[in-house]
């Protein structure tokens, strides 16, 4: 594998993992903003954000 790719890989990681932080951030704020219902969409792409980190990350290292 090259080095460019490898580097690719860690970037789009930290993406999914900065996108997750994001995601549960605004979720939160939602939640006290305007009650649970208007947040769930947010909390949801949280766990689509996290599970493609974790899946890219497992897939990364075990590449390596």
């Amino acid at each position: 594998m090259s080095k460019v790719s490898k580097q690719l890989k860690i970037v789009l990681e930290y993406i999914w993992l900065t996108t997750a932080i994001m995601a549960i951030g605004i979720a939160t704020y939602e939640t006290y903003q305007t009650g649970f219902k208007s947040a769930v969409p947010f909390y949801a792409f949280f766990f689509l954000a996290l599970f493609f980190y974790t899946s890219r990350r497992k897939e990364r290292l075990k590449n390596n």
